[in-house]
Formats: structure tokens, sequence, C-alpha cells
């Protein structure tokens, strides 16, 4: 995914490093997807501070205030830092909120170590890539008429370039297909200049599988999709998003956390 996409991680993700994350947000009235959120700016910040530096190394140094960090591909590496940041955050706020010597020392903790991955991410480089696919917003669905037996099914989508290269997947809707009905489906939002065309993904809601790609061929910008099958086909998986096409390093960073 790229950075712009959303935050790079989730709030179940920082149960990984933490794992009463849940309890301590609960105690203490913290919001972790305001945490997340705000970490993901202050680390944005940092890394757009560093690219407007001279000699950074930035692969689009020339369009960087107006790209933003639009063309920054979301790594491991950076899922890291981003967590690590942003439980520094909640304890901290746990910290203030009961000046619980616990907690200063938590937050010291998570301090230094987000230090760490930030010099980790950096030494290993910032990906780009040249031509970015936003990820899509939520598809338009409804049920139009065909075959299809009655059912609740799980619909995202993504974009694809004339390269094959495609986005993060959209967060997913739920499409209600009555008995008789058809699957329609259909994109919102802008388009990316480089889009060609989209991808379906679809599974039974519910949790009953993975979602899986439904059209072999993207359909084009502009068109709604129906299939012509009766019932859901295998398919490919979604992918996280594109592959860095660039990177860059600089290993001598100040460390801040």
């Amino acid at each position: 995914m790229l950075f712009t996409d959303g935050n790079p991680t989730r709030t179940e993700d920082l149960r990984i490093f933490e794992s009463n994350i849940y309890e301590v947000a609960n105690v203490e009235g913290i919001d972790l997807d305001a945490k997340l959120k705000i970490a993901a700016e202050e680390i944005g910040d940092q890394i757009m501070a560093y690219l407007l530096q001279p000699g950074s190394g930035d692969p689009q140094a020339g369009s960087r205030r107006s790209l933003g960090l639009s063309t920054l591909v979301v790594t491991p590496a950076m899922r890291r830092w981003h967590s690590l940041h942003t439980l520094a955050l909640i304890f901290r706020d746990a910290f203030h909120n009961q000046i619980n010597g616990r907690y200063r020392e938590t937050w010291a903790q998570y301090v230094s170590a987000a230090a760490e991955a930030k010099q980790t991410l950096f030494k290993i480089g910032l990906g780009f890539v040249s031509n970015p696919l936003a990820r899509p917003a939520k598809p338009l669905v409804s049920s139009g008429a065909g075959l299809w037996d009655r059912g609740l099914f799980s619909v995202a989508v993504a974009w694809v370039d004339g390269a094959g290269k495609i986005s993060a997947p959209s967060e997913v809707v739920t499409l209600e297909v009555t008995t008789g009905g058809n699957p329609v489906v259909a994109m919102s939002g802008p388009v990316p200049p480089t889009a060609t065309g989209w991808i379906v993904y679809m599974a039974e809601a519910g949790g009953y599988g993975d979602l899986m790609q439904q059209n072999t061929t993207p359909v084009a910008v502009g068109e709604a999709w129906s299939p012509l099958s009766t019932v859901l086909l295998p398919g490919e998986l979604p992918v996280s998003g594109q592959f860095a096409d660039i990177y860059i390093t600089a290993s001598r960073l100040t460390p801040r956390g």
C-alpha cells in the first residue's frame, strides 16, 4: 500500500507488541484509532522533512512538495516504526492520565524502540513508486436481474495500470443479492491518472472464505461489472498494493522516535 492509502498499521497490529493494549486503552479512555492517525501524521512529517533536505536522494525531489507522500510505499520496517511510535503516544497519554511510574517506564521503552525502528527503516531504505495507484474508494454495489441465489457477499475493488500493477484493495462493503438477482459493482471516487482498469474481489460475507478475484481481465475505467457466472469463482487473492520501484537510504539520520 501507499503511505497515503491509510494508516500503515491497524489496532490489532499493536497487540503484537503489547498484548493488553485494548485493556490499557479502555481503562485510560484512549482512542487507539486516533493515536494511529496521529502517529502516521507525525512519522509522515518526519519523512517529508527529510525528503525536502538537499542531498536526500529523493528520486522525485523536484515534485515532492506537490506530490507529498503519495508515491511512498509502506514497507514492513515502516509498519514497525508506526506501531512502536503509536504505542509511545498511547503510554505517554496513559502516564499523564495517572502519573503512574509503570506507564512512564513503558512509555520510555517505546520511545527508544520507535527511534531504533526509524533508524532501521532509513538504513533499509524508503521505497517509492513512479506511477502511484491510490487505494480506491468503497465500491458502489447493487443487485440487478440474474440467476444468483439469495446471499450476502463481501466486495472490494482495486485499480490496475497498463503494466499490470495493482493498488491496495478498497475497504470491504457488503452486498445483498436477492433470489433471481445478480451482483453489480461500480467504482466511485477519483481515478488515478495511470489507471487503465479495475479488479473485483468477492467472498461470501460472514467469514466463510477469502476475497477472490472475479474478473479475469480488468474492467474498463468508467464501466460497471456484473458476473457472467451464477456463483463465486476461484481467483487470485487481493495484493497489499504496489511494490517500490526504487529505494533511498539514509544511515546517518538522527534518531528522534
